[in-house]
């Protein structure tokens, strides 16, 4: 195939990369898992893991290897990618191995990486040839095809891919057969598009004797913050938790928040009928991306005769 790709690095890779909301929601630390082989353009290639944690961005554990050979063949019709992450058992998904192999069909590089500790667990992933080089890492292909061929010897279930893709690493490749001429993009995705915060964490007590009247409200705020990149509709959920105590939060049902910016918008809080902390969650969502807060109302409520005339402390 012929391509050329961006400075500085000039590099082209085959990533194999989880999807980003699953990471977050289901890997071991909420990390995310990437495997992958980098070819600069005379054919020399690395193997490498890179582990990255979904909320503070940071590289938490990465092993490269480089292999010995060099081959323009590597980048030529015929040439053979492997990149195979290899589990326990059938019954323990969790990684002991990642084995890569790369060849032109007369010579070939391979070896085993290995995370360390073995707590992270294989995921549904997609295949992405990309640039390297984070935001400006892009790779033009002026002439290319082949066949992404993925296997296990497990049982697997088609999916499509998601409306809003949502790995760490977005490519506007397809995801399995490929033929194509053009540009492919890719940038690095290591922060949530947005995130919700509520305000209060916890209420002021609602305090409710047959003396002392409690206020029927309190007021509190939801606040979307947008990282560079992102801006929308986000829309907001008020979750009660289970029992609720029949207190209640309502507020907007949507807002909008522009790229890079904030958004805060009023809710109302009521008391309920029984004493407690109630735990609501408030949840943005917007596409397959979704960030919560939390406000907790403090609630005391006495009925008899000899309730205190005053909250305590």
């Amino acid at each position: 195939m012929s391509w050329s790709s961006s400075p500085p690095d000039n590099e082209i890779s085959l990533q194999y990369n989880p999807d980003w909301a699953s990471s977050a929601c289901c890997q071991w630390g909420g990390d995310w898992f990437q495997t992958g082989i980098i070819s600069s353009s005379q054919g020399c290639a690395i193997f490498t893991i890179q582990i990255y944690n979904t909320q503070s961005t940071l590289n938490v554990f990465r092993v490269d290897q480089v292999e010995p050979d060099c081959s323009l063949g590597y980048l030529n019709t015929g040439a053979t990618w492997i990149i195979r992450e290899d589990m326990h058992s059938t019954a323990d998904s969790h990684i002991v191995d990642v084995y890569y192999s790369i060849s032109d069909g007369t010579t070939t590089d391979s070896g085993y990486l290995y995370p360390s500790p073995t707590n992270w667990v294989w995921m549904k992933s997609n295949l992405c040839w990309c640039g390297v080089g984070g935001s400006a890492g892009f790779t033009t292909f002026t002439s290319a095809h082949g066949t992404s061929t993925i296997f296990s010897d497990h049982i697997l279930y088609t999916v499509d891919p998601p409306i809003i893709i949502s790995t760490a690493e977005n490519s506007n490749m397809r995801y399995t057969s490929w033929n194509n001429v053009g540009t492919t993009n890719m940038y690095q995705y290591f922060f949530w598009p947005f995130q919700t915060l509520a305000d209060p964490a916890v209420t002021d007590q609602f305090f409710c004797t047959p003396t002392i009247s409690c206020p029927g409200t309190q007021s509190g705020t939801v606040t979307v913050q947008a990282a560079s990149g992102f801006s929308g509709t986000v829309s907001l959920s008020y979750n009660p938790p289970s029992p609720s105590g029949l207190t209640q939060i309502t507020g907007p049902s949507s807002l909008q928040v522009s790229d890079g910016g904030s958004t805060t918008v009023g809710v109302t809080i009521y008391h309920g009928a029984v004493s407690g902390l109630f735990t609501w969650t408030i949840t943005g969502t917007s596409g397959s991306f979704s960030s919560s807060g939390t406000i907790t109302i403090n609630e005391y409520v006495c009925s008899g005769t000899r309730c205190p005339t005053a909250p305590s402390g």
